[in-house]
This record gives C-alpha cells, structure tokens and sequence, in this order.
C-alpha cells in the first residue's frame, strides 16, 4: 500500500508579522512625537513651557518623572525646577549622569541607578524620592551646542527601552529649539519694557506738569 506524504504545514508569516509590528509602533511613535511637538510649540513662557516638557515627556514615554536641567554657563551649574514653589534644583554641572551627559553629549539608559558609580543619589536624599530606572538625553540648540539635559526617571512598566531612547532624542531637539525661542522671546520683552520705562521717565522729565510727580 503506498503511503501519503503529508504536505508540510505552511511556515508563519513571521516576516510580515514583525513588520505589521515594526509599521504600527512607528506609527504610534510618530504620533506621540506629533502630539508633543505640536503642544510645546504653542508656549513662549519659559517657566510655563518647562513644565509643559516635563509633563508631555512624562506621559509619551510612561514613567514617573521627567526633569529638564538647564545649564548655566555663568555658575556653571545645572538647575531645574522644583515642584509645589519649591526654590530650584542647582548643583555643580560636573555630577551626576545629568553632568556627565552635558559633558559627553551622549544618550544613557540606565535600568538600576544605585548601580552606576554616575549617580549622585543626593537628590534622592533631599526629597525622599527613589530613584531606580533613568533615560538621559541632552538638549541641543540649532548650532549643536548642548544647553541642558532630559533625564526621565521610573519607567512604569520596566527599564526604558531603544524606543524610548529614540523617542527622548527626538522630542530633545524640538524641546531645545522651544526653549531657545522662550529665552529670545523673555530677553526681547524685558529689552522693551525697559525701553518703555525710559522713553516714560524722558518725556515726565521734559514736561514741567508731571516732572517730579
């Protein structure tokens, strides 16, 4: 009696599969990008649009915190703000990963802080926070000069992953531009409201009903 060969069973389109996968997460990172971009872009308040920042990063990559540390070149200090009206954040540009990312301009994902000899765990100290999971990426203006840092602490889910990586290096480079455009935007109107004090004193100064009120 001669045998029937079975047929072999079709392999899985793995290779079609991946890239359904591969094509969706893209689309869902450009769309995160998008919504972010699109949010900061709107606000010229530097201190408003620093918190914008924090929260639109916060919640794009899942994770607890987001600080962004702007560098100070006069002190030579990083310094962030703090929250419930507490003064700012300062500390010497050369600690910690946030210093080291000034410094190096690289991007470091770092799944257990307390196992890096980088981190300065005095902040952690100060607040009470723990901190476990860190993605740093620094912040770029137009010249490719590094101007400050993004360091997103406690992905909820885990470590940060290479996407988050991407996504952070990304959203660092409209956040710089932004950030830039706030510091011009506050230098232009002190330069003209000081203009319009002056302008006032001179003509009080030349009418002889009002000079000296």
């Amino acid at each position: 009696m001669r045998q029937v060969k079975a047929k072999p069973a079709p392999a899985p389109e793995t290779g079609k599969t991946t890239a359904r996968i591969a094509s969706r997460a893209e689309r869902d990172w450009s769309s995160v990008f998008y919504r972010v971009a699109l949010s900061i872009s709107r606000e010229l308040d530097l201190q408003k649009l620093l918190w914008l920042i924090m929260d639109e990063v916060r919640q794009a990559l899942e994770a607890d915190r987001c600080t962004v540390f702007l560098w100070d070149e006069e002190t030579d200090e990083l310094w962030a703000l703090a929250a419930h009206g507490a003064e700012e954040i300062r500390f010497p540009a050369s600690l910690g990963i946030a210093g080291h990312v000034l410094r190096t301009g690289e991007v470091l994902n770092i799944p257990d802080a307390y196992s890096d000899p980088r981190f300065n765990p005095a902040i952690d100290r100060e607040t009470g926070y723990r901190t476990r999971s860190i993605l740093t990426a620094p912040l770029r203006n137009h010249l490719g000069e590094t101007i400050g840092v993004f360091q997103v602490l406690n992905k909820e889910s885990g470590p940060f992953t290479r996407e988050d990586e991407l996504l952070l290096d990304a959203i660092s480079g409209i956040a710089s531009t932004q950030i830039e455009n706030a510091r011009l935007y506050a230098e232009l109107k002190n330069s003209f409201e000081s203009f319009v004090e002056t302008l006032a004193s001179i003509i009080d100064a030349r009418d002889p009903e009002t000079a000296g009120h």
